[in-house]
């Protein structure tokens, strides 16, 4: 049966319910996905979809809002939202999905200019993505210019923004990005897409956790270890403006080292 599941955005969410395309896929079902068309690109590379495309018309399973309005977010895994939203919905059409293992990390699919990217890139090669789009989820840029000089390399900076000090230029669209996490040797970075495109790549993490807990989000079969501040007990908020600072959230004043 061909099933089309919808999960608009965002890059990390939409690609973190792909363990829905994965379980379906093992039962035999073709999946078409429906996404944001930035997010196009990387849902693309995922080896069991057979297309993806903007929302649009019919869909069997919509993601969309089911973690965001799930009454224990606090505490329920990522990948165990999705797929109790897809179960419940697929029991309609006569479609059953059980998992009774951790899921999986996401997968993608890798490319040729990722082989040439390999060889261009200094050993060991660290990514740093400093920012999501939320402030609470966001690292200063006054830390991360602290960090470079601590690092066994000079890192290579993933915002959109100016790098600090002591990093190369990495930025451009979200293909590229993707590019430079699967080559790399380490991956540092914030709750954000790129962390769940490291995971599918089966890249090492180092993640930093602030209003939401890492360990939520990320498959347990995932390479990472986590850093947050210890004298903080508002970690894992849920919310996306810090009432605290909303422009300098204390959860992202990280010790450098």
């Amino acid at each position: 049966m061909r099933i089309i599941v919808r999960r608009t955005a965002g890059i990390g969410d939409s690609l973190a319910a792909t363990v829905v395309a994965d379980l379906l896929h093992e039962q035999g079902h073709e999946v078409v996905w429906q996404c944001h068309p930035e997010v196009i690109p990387i849902i693309k590379r995922h080896p069991t979809i057979v297309r993806v495309e903007p929302p649009r018309g019919h869909c069997d399973v919509n993601l969309d809002g089911c973690y965001e309005n799930h009454p224990n977010a606090r505490l329920v895994h990522f990948h165990d939202i999705f797929i109790g939203a897809a179960a419940a919905q697929l029991e309609r059409i006569g479609v059953s999905i059980e998992i009774n293992r951790p899921p999986k990390p996401p997968r993608l699919k890798r490319t040729k200019g990722q082989e040439i990217l390999k060889v261009m890139l200094e050993r060991p090669a660290i990514m740093v993505v400093p920012r999501s789009n939320f402030m609470t989820r966001c690292v200063s840029d006054a830390v991360w210019g602290d960090a470079a000089p601590l690092f066994s390399s000079k890192p290579t900076w993933l915002g959109q923004h100016p790098e600090p000090m002591g990093f190369w230029r990495g930025n451009g669209d979200i293909a590229l990005i993707a590019d430079h996490i699967a080559v790399a040797d380490l991956v540092v970075t914030v709750d954000t897409g790129p962390m769940h495109i490291a995971s599918a790549y089966g890249v090492p993490m180092v993640v930093i956790s602030q209003s939401h807990d890492v360990h939520l989000r990320l498959s347990p079969l995932s390479d990472f270890e986590v850093v947050k501040r210890r004298d903080l007990d508002c970690l894992n908020c849920q919310r996306h403006r810090c009432p605290i600072d909303p422009y300098n959230p204390p959860c992202g004043q990280i010790d450098p080292r």
